[in-house]
């Protein structure tokens, strides 16, 4: 029996493995390269006593609650 976390496989996904897997789907260099933007652009920041701190970059792993998460997940786990 194999028993996998898919909370944790979500968060750290490569970057570079989901570019690599929608390649390897035969997707055009263009749309590969405006789905990394989306995917790596955002800043974060966290409320402190209901002050934000410092905006920070992810470096790995796709957002939840984006649109696009669940579909390059699926890509991603399929490859």
């Amino acid at each position: 029996m194999l028993k996998i976390d898919l909370a944790k496989a979500f968060d750290r996904l490569e970057w570079s493995f989901i570019v690599s897997a929608l390649a390897r789907k035969g997707l055009h260099d263009h749309f590969i390269n405006l789905i990394h933007a989306c995917i790596s652009s955002p800043t974060f920041s966290v409320l402190i006593n209901g002050q934000p701190s410092h905006k920070f970059k992810s470096s790995r792993g796709i957002r939840q609650g984006c649109p696009m998460s669940p579909y390059l997940f699926v890509i991603a786990i399929n490859e």
